[in-house]
């Protein structure tokens, strides 16, 4: 008789274990940890009143904005009825999240940007601060689009994914997407596939994707990406994907999404700034807005609401 063979027991590959951006970050930094908890308890209470499906925010005529932060249960207290840190207070990863809510009241979209190398040597060479240019340039560029700067906040870094090693200099951030006009025809009329889409969806979706391609070419040119300024293939590496964007994953709190742009906020970095956040002045305006009707409620007669 044949003796009996062993079987061959094949191991599987070990799948890269998934990271919690924002348990990292409070495991780091205590401040992050005592603004998580204080976030938590901003998220549970709105799923609460979602959950119930009060809206008793509107009963009297008041604004439907962040309806959600407004009526029973807010503003929000402690547990011993003290009130929530000022907003002076709040790490810079908690107002990125105050901000975010602000942008997920409309619409709005998650980018990563990578400066484009060539520009990000000529940037290096002079000195220059590469989020305080991309922050400008930007700006500008959504200006001459718009008219205006539509909301935006973003960190940079200079770090792949783990933070071991150094990669090409990235921005990730969250961008408000407002309507505008879409392209029309010489004759006037609009190009059949927007036609379509109006049909299909209404004229409110088509001014929004039109604004989102405006925003989209902004990012490119503030970058130094935009098509025929600078060569596609750099040092030998493709700089052709270098403006990505998504939609939010979930409806009210991307919490994940901010922690994430953090992740090496705390890596030294010999040509990026210690300070790695940038938020228009606009939706920090509006953030602290936000914060003061959770923190201390319906603003008082006389007093600025947050737009």
């Amino acid at each position: 008789m044949n003796a009996p063979t062993t079987p061959v027991v094949r191991s599987r590959p070990k799948r890269p274990q998934k990271v919690d951006a924002t348990i990292d970050l409070a495991i780091t930094d205590r401040a992050i940890e005592r603004d998580w908890k204080t976030l938590s308890f901003v998220t549970t209470s709105v799923r609460k009143r979602l959950l119930a499906g009060k809206r008793d925010s509107l009963a009297n005529g008041s604004s439907s904005l962040y309806w959600k932060y407004r009526g029973k249960g807010f503003p929000l207290k402690h547990s011993d009825g003290s009130s929530l840190l000022a907003w002076r207070s709040l790490t810079k990863w908690m107002k990125s999240q105050v901000a975010s809510m602000c942008l997920q009241e409309g619409a709005c979209k998650a980018f990563t940007i990578t400066i484009h190398e060539e520009l990000a040597d000529e940037l290096r060479a002079k000195g220059t601060d590469p989020k305080v240019y991309l922050r400008d340039r930007l700006a500008r560029c959504l200006r001459d689009e718009f008219g205006i700067v539509p909301w935006f906040l973003f960190v940079i870094e200079d770090r792949t994914k783990s933070g071991l090693s150094r990669t090409k200099v990235h921005a990730h951030g969250v961008i408000q997407i407002i309507p505008a006009d879409p392209h029309r025809l010489l004759s006037g009329e609009f190009p059949l596939r927007t036609k379509v889409q109006i049909a299909r969806e209404g004229l409110e979706a088509a001014r929004l994707d039109a604004g989102a391609d405006k925003i989209y070419h902004a990012m490119k040119v503030a970058s130094g990406n935009a098509t025929g300024d600078r060569p596609v293939i750099y040092k030998g590496r493709n700089q052709g994907r270098n403006v990505w964007w998504k939609r939010m994953l979930f409806p009210f709190f991307n919490v994940e999404w901010i922690s994430y742009s953090f992740k090496n906020t705390m890596s030294a970095s010999g040509t990026l700034p210690e300070n790695r956040l940038c938020m228009s002045r606009e939706l920090n305006r509006e953030a602290q807005s936000l914060w003061a009707l959770i923190r201390d409620g319906e603003p008082g007669p006389g007093a600025p609401a947050g737009q």
